[in-house]
């Protein structure tokens, strides 16, 4: 796959080279006229891409539109920022005419703002705002910095980088103070829990996670402790706290879903690590889903993505037996295989294959990360790494998946684009990157009627 074949353009150089313009006027197009770009992080910064077919598409539009290529769009736009800047110049002073003169508006509004002056005391403006990290313990202050409570988040020191994600913070109910789900750690009973706490610091409730589910006749049972925790708000607008645990033994994960009574409405077992989730509305409903990233250890580490609704989940990932790729591992793998499984209730569930390459990379686990939802399009980086605890020998690969989580392409992240060559040069890797980006999209598989088939992506 030569670089020219593709479908996609990797950096604004390149975008700009294929549009006919200045790099300067890639920017100034996407700032002013919505130039569908993309861009993911990682460790080396942004990489900035784009599909062709949507630029082609996005150029149509603009023709259609009497509008061309840069000289004639900047020109355009010029004529017509003076046009506009009057024409909003026009609205505002019309309307603040009116606002002046309507007096019953104004009233209703000083009433409305005196009504919750009154509703406010002082403890109102000193309610949790700020909250910092102390050895194993959240300090929660006030928006001024004053101290108002804390509380033990866990067994050992964390860091101020983690906070946010083993805790969520909303006016749940409504009486203008901030209430907090989070992870906590109990020293006497050596447990970890999901608790919920008032603004004050009052502990509302508190809960561990179980299930009865058994591998190889030998039970789970309540062994877990807590991750990520996120507020959300089903298809009612109720309030619900879905929060991350993994297994302290297995490696085994479970999503599940509280109301603000503390009641478990849900909870859905993954057979790996869930290394995090996001709360994104794919299909643009107005009711966001979990998507969450991990891998599967009955399928040997590999990577997977899933989604659930908010609605409703329950049951254990698929599959529900030793592949067989992997029959020559099946000592190793069938603690992994549950005993009577519910099959689970996913609204998508995808793999990441292992392939013949880049072995030196996938001794144990492959890692997916979610990195961002935006304009439709969904970024996943796939993370290949030696366990060396050496960033720079990491290889990153980010799959671009569209709302039906269709795969349109794979690229490499900025690290791996600098990286891969040398590996490459010095015969450690013996498939050039390009070719390696088509077997890394051909391994990617849905599982569907209970079997795995290719992802419906872009042909």
């Amino acid at each position: 796959m030569s670089q020219e074949d593709n479908k996609h353009l990797f950096g604004v150089k390149e975008i700009a080279k294929y549009l006919n313009m200045s790099v300067s006027s890639v920017y100034r197009w996407e700032k002013n006229l919505d130039l569908p770009l993309h861009r993911v992080a990682d460790k080396d910064g942004y990489t900035v891409y784009a599909d062709k077919d949507d630029l082609d598409d996005w150029l149509s539009n603009l023709r259609s539109k009497d509008i061309s290529r840069p000289r004639k769009v900047k020109k355009s736009l010029i004529l017509s920022i003076p046009v506009i800047a009057i024409g909003v110049l026009s609205i505002y002073l019309i309307l603040t005419n009116r606002l002046g003169r309507d007096s019953d508006i104004n009233n209703r509004f000083d009433s409305l703002m005196k009504k919750s002056a009154e509703k406010l005391d002082e403890k109102d403006h000193i309610g949790p705002e700020i909250f910092t990290t102390e050895g194993c313990f959240v300090q929660v202050k006030s928006r001024s910095g004053e101290f108002l409570w804390s509380y033990r988040m866990a067994e050992r020191e964390i860091g101020n980088e983690y906070l946010y994600k083993y805790m969520s913070i909303s006016d749940i109910d409504n009486d203008n103070f901030k209430e907090v789900a989070s992870r906590t750690y109990d020293v006497e009973t050596d447990r970890s829990y999901l608790c919920l706490f008032d603004h004050d610091g009052k502990e509302i409730w508190r809960r561990s996670i179980d299930t009865n589910q058994t591998f190889s006749n030998i039970t789970i049972g309540d062994d877990f402790f807590c991750g990520t925790v996120k507020f959300a708000l089903s298809e009612n607008k109720s309030p619900r706290i879905i929060s991350l645990w993994r297994n302290n033994v297995r490696f085994l994960s479970i999503i599940a879903c509280h109301d603000l009574a503390g009641n478990l409405l849900y909870q859905y077992l993954n057979i790996g690590h869930i290394g995090d989730f996001e709360l994104y509305d794919l299909n643009d409903d107005g009711v966001k889903e979990i998507i969450f990233a991990g891998t599967n250890n009955l399928l040997n580490g590999e990577g997977v993505l899933g989604v659930l609704s908010l609605t409703g989940f329950h049951g254990i990932s698929p599959p529900y037996q030793i592949e067989p790729e992997y029959s020559d591992l099946s000592f190793h793998l069938s603690v992994y295989v549950p005993d009577n499984p519910v099959p689970g209730d996913q609204l998508a569930y995808i793999r990441f294959k292992k392939t013949q390459y880049l072995q030196e990379f996938q001794k144990q686990h492959m890692r997916i990360n979610i990195l961002s939802f935006n304009k439709g399009i969904l970024n996943v980086e796939l993370e290949f790494s030696d366990f060396e605890d050496n960033p720079n020998r990491g290889l990153f690969f980010c799959f671009v998946f569209d709302r039906s989580l269709s795969l349109k392409y794979v690229i490499p992240m900025r690290g791996t684009s600098k990286y891969y060559p040398e590996k490459v040069e010095k015969g450690e890797i013996d498939i050039p990157l390009d070719d390696l980006l088509d077997v890394l999209e051909a391994n990617v598989l849905w599982w569907q009627d209970g079997h795995w088939i290719l992802n419906p992506g872009d042909e």
